[in-house]
């Protein structure tokens, strides 16, 4: 009897270890169904090699600041004036370039050319104005308008489309900072004699 008792337990355990493998194992793959449907909705305004990226200019117009780039034989970008310095590697790195080479929107908000609606997203008069140009000509005008009401996007459009998107905040803080807070070399300080 005792033995039939083991067998028995023995069997309820095996058979909830069996189920819990199981129900771990069905998660993990609706959760892995999950992303692979979160990145096919996934929503890029445009996409463009980010190693293709050869000119950079970015317009605060209300502010009136601007600032541009280029990139030179040596692959690094130079700011875009006569005898322009190289950027700081340090702030600058890759990041730029892959900001620019096509950011994911959060949602789609709307399509119209209608400026009164543009103006409700800041878009009629856009407070940044972003022109990425490549090595091959292809040339990407992008407007950036408003922050969202609950402050976690910014309003975007490419300047020949309708459709109005927005895109994390932080994509606009990072573009408007390099005109704000330009990304010069740093200076080395001066050694003492």
């Amino acid at each position: 009897m005792k033995r039939i008792s083991i067998i028995v337990f023995a069997v309820i355990i095996l058979g909830l270890v069996g189920f819990m493998l199981m129900s771990n194992n069905s998660k993990a793959k609706k959760e892995a169904e999950a992303a692979t449907a979160a990145q096919q909705e996934a929503i890029y305004i445009w996409r463009i090699d980010y190693l293709d990226i050869d000119y950079i200019k970015i317009d605060l117009e209300k502010q009136g600041m601007s600032e541009a780039w280029e990139k030179h034989e040596d692959q690094y970008f130079y700011f875009a004036e006569a005898d322009g310095s190289i950027v700081d590697i340090d702030r600058w790195g890759g990041g730029v370039q892959l900001l620019l080479s096509g950011p994911l929107a959060k949602r789609e908000v709307v399509e119209t050319d209608d400026p009164e609606i543009l103006a409700v997203y800041g878009l009629a008069e856009p407070a940044m104005r972003i022109t990425v140009k490549t090595g091959s000509g292809e040339a990407v005008n992008i407007e950036v308008g408003d922050r969202t009401p609950d402050g976690t996007g910014n309003y975007i459009k490419l300047k020949e489309s309708k459709k109005v998107f927005i895109v994390d905040y932080t994509w606009n803080d990072v573009l408007e900072g390099l005109v704000l807070d330009p990304p010069y070399p740093q200076q080395e300080p001066a050694s003492a004699s």
